[in-house]
């Protein structure tokens, strides 16, 4: 089997409660979104179609024992996913792995809860109410720990906020009007009672 992966690159997570942390990032190919605000519209149609065994060969080869799987939309590649993270465990069963998942939220559903098993921790952005109710009713059933729901503010009128755990701004590379839309956002998370996140690979600059 083989997946469509735009790249694959070793630096820290920017983004949620896992920020700072060294990781594996894995870009998959493709999303069912497309959103007017996404910061890797490169990777919704480019890519390279890589065997499972070559894929795993290379994570491991990164050095690292946290995953990131993100995209695009990884879930559009699920089975995929699943090949390459028990290849991995075949290819190297003593070296302990941690894997991570970046969605959407738009394939979680009853049928795919037993698939998010796989990982250490599920970060779903959701972006639109639906969605996000829909994510937060089947999530709040795991462990709170295993779970966070990441909502894009932009001004603050987004409905999906209201079940955030994170909230994090938007960005447009404008670094004078991301600041000032950074703090209002802060303002936002105090009064709302919401956790902040920083964006800080994008602030730096690098991926």
């Amino acid at each position: 089997m083989k997946l469509k992966v735009f790249e694959i690159f070793k630096s820290i997570q920017g983004e949620g409660i896992d920020t700072g942390l060294p990781m594996v990032f894995v870009r998959l190919a493709g999303c069912n979104r497309k959103c007017w605000f996404c910061d890797t519209k490169y990777s919704w149609e480019n890519g390279s179609f890589i065997e499972v065994e070559e894929l795993s060969s290379q994570i491991l080869k990164m050095g690292l024992d946290r995953i990131c799987w993100t995209g695009g939309e990884p879930l559009l590649q699920s089975k995929g996913i699943s090949e390459v993270i028990e290849k991995i465990k075949e290819i190297s069963p003593n070296k302990c792995l941690s894997h991570y998942l970046e969605t959407n939220g738009d394939q979680i559903n009853k049928e795919t809860l037993s698939f998010l098993n796989l990982f250490q921790r599920v970060v779903v952005s959701p972006k639109d109410y639906q969605t996000a109710k829909r994510v937060r009713e089947l999530l709040i059933e795991l462990p709170r720990h295993f779970w966070e729901i990441k909502v894009l503010w932009i001004n603050g009128s987004e409905s999906e906020l209201e079940f955030a755990t994170v909230v994090m701004p938007i960005t447009t590379g404008d670094r004078e009007r991301d600041k000032e839309t950074a703090i209002r956002c802060v303002k936002w998370c105090i009064e709302n009672n919401k956790r902040f996140s920083p964006r800080v690979s994008v602030w730096l600059g690098i991926k």
